[in-house]
């Protein structure tokens, strides 16, 4: 291949990703061009590839790719001094690229731009452009690449903690064991809650999140949730709710299985609108519900957590392919009954751990 061109994985729209050769982005102004190492698949990826984003469909080409780690190889007129990067340097950028003018971005609350100069894509490609504007955040090269690829997803997970505000006195639930929930679990661990429960209707998640921390993990297709949580809480419900699995049915257990005055965070992205009994919230519990976007500031937190090993991402890193492997890597978790996490990886640098799939 021509060494001023790439592979790329472009979507054109509902079911069409393509892997084709493109010329490798130059740095403008502020810029930077990293060399991609990993790149992870999102849940909201494969919703765009199949059409059902609430968000609308592809109509456009796009690269997608916004969890990823790579290594930085050109930079533009004042990028070094702006993101206080030089070359070689290892790294990622969040995901928004926020104004820092408007009143959300001067309270800290840049998640929720009012004008944000869009979301910064790209991963899915040997080469990514991280324009001006971005929070760029360094990454030791301690941590391996495919864990660093999980950086975006853990730093949603720490985030998504944070908005519950745990204490060690709390019963804690977090619905969903997908890569989101069980980064949820390992980070609310981290808090030392008196009970922390997972719940999913996948065994196979369960277990892997009594491994990263659960005390107790119910299966909803299996038991009677609300029974089980009122057994470990003599009675009372649980303190806190996270819900992270996307299914309005977990939001509407959360409301049952919630103690009066307790508290749910609802951090998935839902494809449809939940039916909700709102009397539950208001005359018969007063419930506190919380919302989660993104991740602000966490990820320097996360990017300590990984290095010192107080979370681990290897075991949510379930599936691995190339670039040229794209139908593939966006259809491992029909295929693959224990998937968690996809990570797409240049061509010719397959891990060898990973390569006799």
């Amino acid at each position: 291949m021509n060494q001023h061109r790439m592979k790329a994985v472009a979507l054109y729209g509902t079911g069409k990703a393509v892997t084709e050769e493109v010329e490798i982005p130059k740095a403008g102004p502020g810029e930077a061009i990293i060399r991609i190492e990993a790149a992870g698949i999102c849940a909201g990826d494969r919703i765009m590839y199949e059409g059902k984003a609430p968000w609308g469909e592809v109509t456009t080409r796009m690269v997608l790719g916004h969890e990823y780690i790579g290594v930085v190889t050109e930079l533009g007129e004042g990028a070094a001094q702006e993101m206080c990067l030089q070359l070689g340097d290892r790294c990622l950028a969040e995901v928004q690229i926020p104004c820092m003018k408007c009143y959300y971005c001067r309270h800290g609350w840049y998640n929720l731009c009012d004008d944000p100069n869009g979301f910064l894509e790209g991963g899915w490609a040997e080469y990514m452009r991280i324009r001006r504007g971005a929070i760029v955040h360094k990454v030791p090269k301690s941590i391996d690449r495919l864990e660093a690829a999980m950086i975006e997803p853990l730093s949603c997970s720490a985030h998504g903690v944070e908005r519950a505000d745990i204490s060690m006195k709390d019963v804690v639930v977090i619905s969903g064991m997908g890569a989101i929930g069980l980064g949820m679990i390992q980070f609310a661990k981290l808090k030392t809650p008196y009970k922390l429960i997972g719940l999913d209707v996948n065994d196979r998640m369960l277990e892997m999140a009594k491994r990263l921390g659960a005390d107790y993990v119910l299966n909803p297709t299996t038991c009677n949730v609300q029974e089980a949580i009122r057994e470990l809480t003599d009675g009372r419900g649980a303190d806190i709710y996270i819900e992270a699995s996307g299914n309005g049915v977990s939001l509407e257990t959360g409301l049952e299985v919630l103690r009066k005055r307790g508290r749910m965070v609802a951090y998935g992205v839902y494809a449809k609108p939940a039916v909700l009994d709102f009397n539950m919230v208001s005359e018969n519990k007063e419930l506190e519900i919380r919302g989660g976007h993104l991740s602000p500031g966490t990820y320097p937190f996360v990017i300590q957590c990984l290095e010192r090993g107080l979370v681990t991402a290897k075991p949510l890193v379930t599936d691995v392919y190339t670039f040229d492997e794209i139908e593939a890597a966006l259809n491992a978790k029909k295929t693959n009954p224990l998937s968690i996490k996809t990570v797409l990886v240049p061509p010719g640098s397959m891990p060898k751990q990973k390569a006799e799939r």
